[in-house]
């Protein structure tokens, strides 16, 4: 609509010049005020979209540019007016706009007024919404304030761009006046709340944030003298505690103690040098006496924070060698005193490499030292954990093994032993073959666990199993319901004592067949077999004479090490090559041999125990039967229910014998046979053949010539 003024104007110019009807100022003037009117009009339905929608609804950017636009329409057209005007003055002869411009664009300019006012209504709004976005802290009340007001305004119902509503007007003084409450009250807040921060950086973050706002009247910046000044007792304390923890400083978790150091001063350094940063953004705050007192003292604490750091990386640089000879060390230690086995591992490794991938995050200097050993990171770790996993395995194994079977297992335990040797002299963390290492003595602790699960499962099953059952065995039959003659009695514990006496000695001879074969799966050491069979075969038949026995313990040698032979007189044959390999590996068989002797004669002892077991509580069990307590002699009664007294253990009869009674059979045959059955019991033990003595007795004599009593083990009399 601009661009046509000009020749809208120039239209009515002709029309004033020409027309016989609008050739009066009234007349001219009433044209004037209808064109006018009729832009108004037309402004309205552009503004509203042809009454389409309200000015609430639309978007607010889009409203204000069609406002400007109404308003440069006003001027434009009040522009052209003037211009036309100005040219008709020049040509005297033409009829001249000598109309009354209050008339024309009076309600033009009241209308644009109105726009002016809406216009500004919009911009308060604009600017105070944000405060529903801001995260200061409080500052919401202020919010919700504004949003009532908002609220209020836009539930008026007549229409804002009737300029002939003068309701409005008083509306919208209310309106400015509750809105710069609300500024007043926001900028009261905020002189209060940028007097709390106890920090520079917290000030100037709230600060910032108020900047954020885009409050006219709100300066934060006002508030930079003050601040500053607490910037400097901030410098003063960052310089009290450094110095008083340099030493020891708190450094953050997982980080290791140089770069914490470092971490710790930088973290200090940010703490005045934040804030510095914004101060040098207002060049005219730092202009002051007290300011660059406040700068000195701000570049010498950042002086000393600067050299605390270079110093510790410097101190580190040099530590990066004397770390590099862990490399160096065995894999494996032995402790001095206890002997347990551990890994040889120097956590300053571990440690290293942790500085450094925390140097490489500060931009520190990185020796190539340091890299290559963070490059072997993975490598050291999972030599660390499979080393770590092998002796945790090889403690389980050997903590397996009873007391009782370890000096026979010793050389079996030895030979493993003898893989994890080089892990203690040769191998060292650069070595590259460590896998091949481990797996082998992982195949051999394989092998001991194996020959140690065999050993176990014979000892349950074929030795325990069967001397508890040889303890709980019984020597004698009670009678359950009816008592017995002493005649049945006898008869039935011989019985019984016969069929016991064979099981036992079967379960003895098991027992013993089953310790003779622990043994020799213990003794089965082909190692230390072969090669006493080959130095037999190379000694010349002069030198094969038998070792003698060592008659007593305190004169043997250490069984399982080479310095047992120290001492011993040298003759010629142990002058020769590898004779003193020899002499200790024969040692070691005779010593093997003693162990294996007091091992069998252990199970023999608890052999022999289980036979007594037996025969102790058959007889406790024959005790407590024959002196039964009067206790348990009593007659079932209605409230007894129907417990049963026990059943008498001899059966006797009264007889009359005139002129007596007396008792067949009497109490003395009664002991004679219960001290018969006694015997019949305690002969059980006598029946069962020791270890050994098999092979030590003649042959049957057969029927001709029999046997002693104490040699016939199957029958009891």
């Amino acid at each position: 609509m601009v661009d046509h003024i000009a020749g809208l104007l120039n239209a009515v110019r002709m029309i004033h010049s020409i027309s016989r009807y609008y050739n009066t100022s009234e007349r001219m003037t009433s044209l004037f005020i209808k064109i006018t009117n009729q832009m108004i009009t037309s402004c309205k339905n552009y503004i509203t979209n042809n009454n389409c929608c309200k000015l609430w609804h639309e978007d607010r950017d889009i409203i204000v540019a069609k406002l400007k636009a109404c308003i440069k329409l006003n001027k434009e057209y009040q522009a052209a007016f003037h211009r036309t005007k100005s040219r008709l003055e020049q040509s005297p002869e033409e009829r001249q706009f000598e109309f009354s411009e209050m008339y024309i664009f009076g309600k033009f300019d009241t209308f644009s007024k109105r726009l002016q006012k809406i216009m500004h209504m919009f911009e308060l709004i604009e600017s105070y919404s944000k405060l529903g976005e801001s995260k200061i802290e409080g500052i919401e009340r202020y919010s919700t304030r504004f949003m009532v007001i908002i609220n209020v305004i836009k539930k008026k119902s007549y229409d804002l761009l009737d300029h002939r509503k003068m309701d409005f007007d008083t509306d919208y003084d209310d309106f400015c006046n509750q809105v710069g409450d609300v500024e007043s009250d926001i900028q009261r807040f905020m002189e209060d709340t940028l007097d709390k921060p106890s920090t520079t950086q917290a000030a100037l973050q709230l600060v910032k944030k108020y900047q954020s706002l885009k409050i006219a009247s709100l300066d934060p910046q006002q508030k930079f003298g003050k601040i500053l000044l607490g910037f400097g007792k901030d410098i003063e304390n960052v310089q009290k505690l450094y110095q008083k923890q340099k030493n020891d400083p708190p450094c953050g978790r997982m980080l290791p103690p140089i770069s914490g150091k470092i971490a710790w001063a930088r973290q200090l350094f940010r703490k005045i040098e934040q804030p510095m940063l914004v101060f040098q953004q207002y060049p005219g705050v730092l202009e002051s006496d007290e300011a660059r007192k406040i700068i000195r003292s701000y570049n010498k604490v950042a002086k000393v924070l600067l050299e605390y750091e270079v110093i510790y990386h410097q101190a580190w640089l040099k530590q990066i060698d004397v770390i590099k000879s862990g490399l160096q060390s065995s894999l494996l230690v032995r402790h001095p005193d206890t002997g347990v086995l551990y890994v040889n591992f120097d956590p300053s490794i571990l440690e290293l490499v942790r500085e450094v991938d925390c140097m490489e995050r500060m931009g520190q200097d990185i020796p190539q030292t340091a890299l290559l050993i963070k490059n072997k990171k993975a490598n050291i770790k999972h030599s660390y954990g499979i080393l770590n996993a092998m002796l945790n395995e090889w403690k389980r194994i050997t903590g397996m093994i009873p007391a009782s079977f370890l000096p026979l297992m010793q050389p079996h335990i030895s030979h493993v032993e003898d893989y994890i040797r080089p892990g203690l002299t040769m191998l060292t963390w650069s070595s590259i073959n460590l896998d091949s290492y481990v797996n082998q003595i992982t195949r051999e602790m394989k092998k001991l666990e194996l020959l140690i699960d065999r050993i176990s499962d014979l000892c349950t099953y074929r030795i325990d199993s069967v001397l508890k059952d040889m303890g709980q065995t019984l020597l004698c039959e009670l009678p359950d319901q009816t008592a017995w003659t002493v005649e049945q009695f006898l008869s039935r514990t011989e019985s019984v004592c016969n069929t016991a006496a064979i099981q036992l000695e079967l379960k003895s001879k098991q027992v013993e067949k089953a310790t003779n074969e622990l043994i020799d799966i213990m003794m089965a050491y082909p190692q230390l077999t072969d090669e006493l069979a080959q130095d037999e075969e190379t000694r010349p038949n002069s030198a094969r004479t038998p070792t003698p026995p060592t008659t007593a313990k305190s004169n043997k040698p250490n069984r399982y090490s080479a310095r047992g032979v120290r001492g011993l007189p040298e003759t010629e044959e142990d002058q020769r090559p590898g004779a003193r390999s020899r002499l200790r590996k024969r040692l070691l068989r005779e010593s093997l041999e003693e162990e294996s002797k007091e091992l069998r004669s252990t199970f023999q002892h608890r052999n022999l125990e289980a036979i007594l077991r037996a025969t102790r509580s058959t007889l406790e069990i024959l005790k407590k039967r024959v002196q039964v307590s009067s206790l348990h002699m009593y007659e079932v009664t209605p409230t007894q229910g129907s417990r049963k007294s026990e059943t008498p253990l001899f059966k006797a009869d009264i007889v009359l014998s005139i002129p007596s009674i007396v008792m067949m059979p009497g109490l003395d045959e009664i002991q004679q046979g219960l001290n018969t059955s006694i015997r019949l019991i305690l002969n059980v033990s006598r029946c069962i053949m020791q270890w050994g003595q098999q092979s030590l007795e003649p042959p049957d004599p057969g029927p001709s010539n029999p046997a002693p009593d104490n040699k016939s083990p199957r029958t009891l009399r």
